[in-house]
């Protein structure tokens, strides 16, 4: 039975692989947030959330090197408007959130943070959803391990495009405050 999560998970990789792939190179390409591959990547992250004796470092490294370094601006947009119906559904526990922030959108926008292509993963209207759904939600209700993982994107958003976020400052300090007067110390 361990061997067989490995495996399943190996074939959502390759499966991923393909279907990205395939994305690249067609012409006239569909709504690539409605793929099936980008919702099977957030699919994936529940084994982090389990006690299991197979180590699933090659999913790690499978999200790091190949969707945060490899995927085009397209998909990589899809899978941060998607990360934002995830977060939204009642129905995702928290640490699945937690994973999808840790194992995809942090290291996804670090890395096209590095390499200047912020404009192209993040426009304008996807920034404002991140704040008005995201950040400025009602933080008490956000388990410690989320809001820090919050904090980590506030933080990568106004350290690389502070610009952009100029008309969201009441929600940014509405943000920062509240993470001040909590009683979590690690967050503070």
């Amino acid at each position: 039975q361990i061997k067989e999560s490995k495996l399943l998970v190996k074939c959502f990789i390759s499966y991923c692989r393909t279907q990205a792939e395939r994305e690249e190179t067609a012409d006239g390409a569909e709504d690539i947030s409605q793929a099936k591959h980008v919702e099977l990547l957030f699919m994936m992250l529940s084994v982090f959330s389990e006690y299991a004796l197979v180590n699933y470092d090659f999913l790690k490294d499978f999200y790091s090197d190949e969707v945060a370094d490899k995927f085009s601006f397209a998909q990589r947009g899809a899978c941060i408007r998607y990360f934002m119906r995830f977060f939204e559904m009642q129905s995702t526990p928290q640490e699945d959130k937690v994973h999808a922030l840790q194992q995809l959108l942090l290291p996804m926008l670090t890395k096209s943070f590095a390499r200047g292509e912020a404009r192209h993963v993040l426009p304008q209207e996807t920034i404002t959803a991140i704040i008005n759904k995201l950040i400025g939600g009602d933080i008490p209700a956000y388990k410690e391990a989320l809001r820090i993982e919050l904090l980590k994107m506030a933080t990568l958003l106004i350290e690389h495009v502070p610009t952009q976020l100029v008309e969201h400052r009441k929600e940014l300090i509405k943000f920062s405050w509240n993470h001040l007067k909590s009683e979590d110390t690690q967050s503070k």
